[in-house]
């Protein structure tokens, strides 16, 4: 066998890795059998073709691996079975070489178009061209630093790989010049990519266009952009030319599908590489970086500097001294917490009393709200819902008993005029005119539509699966949602071998945790247990739900009010049409621990709205002169 075959052989060992789920950019377990490797020590070496241990001092190649998968002890042996086993392959490497030689020779050429139109319009950079980015926000020396010049109406910007321009990018000044883009032949490179090459520890930001690449320079952050959504392997293959760690990413991606794709498939690619990545959540009404940055600029900086305080604490190294969990080290992320919380404010439920029994409104936490079946816990929790979505912030309703769509028509009728009746049921049987439902989806998607997620589960939904959805949402959105569940008794048992009562207290532990760790309130329906459907709400009747009792933070129930006359009859208070309910305050773990809200239920127009209460004279008691 000749030393070039074997060369050639040894080039398999990345294949090796991956076909058997190791990685090449970090470490993995030693493949040592003697070695109990409990963190993985082993790396990849593309230089030597091996594999290497830190704490065993085993080193590899694809031979000695192909042997000890093989139980194969002799050298000549484990030579003969790596021939038979990868030799096609490196054939096809041979072929491919050749190609790519011709292929190199004809890129060549294109690179040298690229230069000499370049060279040839670089210094053509009239007031036209710098009014046009001034506009934008781009000063006139970032304009002449970056080589950004006129062509034919067209801003063209060069774009440069191991300081030689590869490619150029033209984006037309007025909308009367079509195409808008015209860029050059051949392979688009990545505007700004000798950043990444710059820095492993400082966050890049990855974006679609260089005008918001630019931006974010503007903002003290380092970025590239891929001139595209769809130009995201180019950035991979780049990024893979990296040694060592990679650096913390970005991901800035426009406010529209195509760039929530980009984060994605970016995220998705860097988690595997072992890397940390977060979503710049861009100020609300904004399609891109570059607009946020002309309308919204210390908004869209805030949002910077807070996603670079997130991927700082992501790359800081797991194992801290026990010291630094003191009272006394954690001083300044109390300090932080409280400027989170004075940002974020309270929301309020749309019902004044509620929000003065709460102290303002609602704030982070878990809130139970309790009641006996058909008594109107769904529609209250829509209600306060879009409230909170009118109010600006994302509402994720997970919806595990109604479609979309009934929880939509409830929402209508509410918007209606109270002139005009209407219920959700004739609502979704068009029993009103077509202009009309129409009319009345405009004023709700005005008002708290873009801002509603509805989560109609089909399939069973476990609390694991409900959380994953929520921090899918975060990704997507770059916030933490408000989030309601409809509700707790039909989440799907965590562990099915389990009693009921146990897998809702790990359902409730769970949703105490998600509104614990990202901050936001949680509002959880509950069912009343039976026996105290004909009693007045008290914590007795959420015993036999778990440890809702114990863990909410809040727990609030719907009762008749009623229900303490001796002539109570449940089903005819039910048929009233506004029935007369109370919202009781049965714990409040922050305020006031007990308290009480008359409301009237219109159950067709699904409404809830508190009691005018006429202020009653205070009777003194004394002496009669």
């Amino acid at each position: 066998m000749e030393d070039v075959q074997k060369s050639e052989l040894k080039k398999m060992l990345p294949l090796w890795l991956q076909e058997h789920g190791y990685p090449l950019k970090r470490s993995f377990r030693c493949l040592n059998p003697q070695h109990e490797d409990r963190h993985p020590s082993m790396c990849y070496f593309e230089q030597t073709q091996t594999v290497h241990c830190f704490s065993c001092g085993a080193t590899y190649d694809i031979f000695h691996l192909v042997g000890m998968e093989e139980q194969i002890s002799e050298f000549p042996k484990q030579l003969k079975r790596t021939l038979e086993r990868y030799g096609t392959q490196t054939a096809q490497r041979e072929k491919e070489s050749s190609s790519y030689m011709v292929q190199k020779e004809n890129t060549s050429k294109q690179e040298e178009k690229v230069i000499d139109f370049i060279q040839q319009h670089q210094h053509n950079q009239p007031k036209e061209l710098l009014d046009w980015f001034a506009q934008r926000g781009i000063p006139e020396e970032m304009v002449k630093q970056s080589n950004i010049f006129l062509h034919e109406g067209r801003a063209i910007f060069p774009i440069g790989s191991q300081g030689q321009w590869v490619s150029w990018c033209g984006r037309a000044l007025q909308d009367t010049i079509i195409p808008r883009y015209r860029n050059s032949a051949g392979k688009m490179g990545i505007w700004g990519i000798e950043q990444i090459f710059e820095t492993h520890s400082q966050p890049v930001a990855v974006c679609e266009g260089i005008l918001d690449a630019m931006s974010l320079q503007l903002c003290g952050c380092k970025a590239v952009a891929l001139c595209g959504a769809s130009n995201v392997g180019r950035l991979m293959e780049e990024v893979q030319k990296l040694s060592g760690k990679l650096p913390p990413f970005l991901l800035a991606g426009d406010n529209d599908e195509a760039g929530q794709r980009m984060c994605n498939q970016l995220q998705q690619w860097i988690e595997e590489q072992g890397g940390q990545c977060i979503w710049l959540s861009l100020p609300d009404g904004c399609k891109d970086v570059n607009e946020a940055w002309v309308e919204k600029r210390q908004q869209l900086q805030k949002a910077v500097e807070l996603a670079k305080q997130q991927l700082s604490f992501l790359m800081e190294p797991k194992e801290s001294s026990y010291q630094q969990q003191s009272m006394a080290a954690m001083a300044g992320d109390f300090l932080e917490y409280v400027d989170r919380c004075k940002e974020m404010g309270l929301l309020s439920s749309g019902l004044q009393p509620l929000d003065g029994l709460l102290g303002g409104g609602i704030f982070p936490g878990l809130y139970v709200l309790g009641a006996p079946s058909s008594l109107g816990k769904t529609t209250l929790l829509l209600q306060i819902a879009d409230e909170i979505a009118a109010a600006g912030r994302d509402v994720l309703f997970f919806s595990l008993e109604m479609s979309r769509w009934e929880l939509l028509a409830k929402s209508l009728c509410r918007i209606a005029a109270p002139e005009m009746p209407l219920s959700a049921r004739g609502l979704l049987q068009g029993e009103i005119p077509r202009q009309q439902l129409e009319s009345l989806l405009e004023a709700y998607n005005q008002r708290c539509g873009s801002r509603i997620f509805i989560s109609a589960e089909h399939s069973a939904l476990t609390p694991a699966m409900l959380v994953e959805k929520v921090h899918q949402h975060q990704r997507q959105r770059g916030q933490a949602p408000v989030v309601v569940v409809d509700y707790l008794q039909i989440l799907a048992p965590s562990e099915p071998r389990s009693s009921d009562k146990q897998n809702i207290d790990r359902a409730v532990v769970a949703l105490k945790a998600l509104s614990r760790d990202l901050e936001i309130p949680v509002l959880v329906a509950s069912s009343f247990n039976r026996d105290s459907y004909s009693r007045t709400a008290s914590m007795e009747a959420f015993k036999e739900s778990g440890a809702v009792e114990y863990a909410a933070d809040v727990l609030l129930a719907l009762q008749m009010s009623a229900m303490e006359e001796k002539d109570f009859d449940m089903n005819r208070e039910k048929a009233a049409d506004p029935r007369k309910v109370d919202l009781v305050l049965l714990k409040n773990r922050n305020g006031i621990p007990y308290g009480k809200v008359p409301l009237l239920y219109y159950g067709a127009a699904n409404r809830f709205v508190p009691v005018e209460l006429t202020p009653q004279p205070i009777r003194r008691i004394g002496r009669k002169k």
